[in-house]
């Protein structure tokens, strides 16, 4: 992430945190589809992410973490998917992560739940790394290392994927309600050119 890196070196005060912020981000992953259900645009080379990113006390961590993912269950609640939310176990964290969320919608063209946003609390290994520290005002201004939690509220391929799969009828793509408002009022199927069948 890489508002991590500007806030390298950096120190805070207490009062300052949490701090939160939101960027979009443009993703690079070198590893290809291993199988057919992660093919063309599941598993991507190149992709867009709306992120959240925070730094917090060590006590306002876990409130931070949860806080991310009621944003990230509001987005799909709003956007009138089927959804779940696995909380990973151990073995299926990175070496950041103390605990992680992750979200999974499903695709109905593909028959199977998909991840589509993950959330974690990294506690303070991004910030020791990264030395990202703050003032404790509780303990005559010695430094404590920052935690840091991320997620993703948003992940352009597997959103879309999600989306059209959902909302596709024998008569084409009906939009939720919820994204109406951001398309052309005079939308009319007729004015669309469409494959043949």
């Amino acid at each position: 992430m890489g508002i991590a890196d500007k806030l390298a070196s950096r120190t805070f005060k207490e009062s300052e945190l949490p701090k939160l912020f939101f960027a979009e981000s443009r993703c690079f992953r070198p590893e290809i589809s291993k199988s057919a259900s992660e093919a063309k645009l599941y598993r991507v080379h190149e992709f867009n992410k709306l992120e959240m990113f925070a730094i917090c006390t060590p006590t306002q961590s876990s409130k931070v973490l949860q806080m991310f993912l009621e944003i990230q269950i509001k987005i799909w609640s709003k956007l009138g998917v089927k959804y779940r939310v696995l909380d990973m176990p151990s073995e299926e964290l990175g070496a950041a992560a103390s605990r992680k969320y992750d979200i999974e919608a499903w695709m109905p063209g593909r028959g199977i739940y998909g991840e589509v946003s993950s959330t974690s609390n990294c506690t303070d290994y991004q910030a020791r790394r990264l030395g990202i520290k703050y003032q404790n005002e509780g303990n005559s201004g010695e430094e404590c290392f920052v935690h840091t939690c991320n997620g993703t509220a948003m992940a352009s391929t597997r959103a879309l994927i999600t989306v059209l799969e959902t909302f596709q009828t024998s008569r084409g793509f009906v939009p939720p309600e919820i994204l109406k408002q951001f398309l052309p009022k005079d939308r009319h199927r007729d004015k669309l050119k469409m494959a043949p069948a």
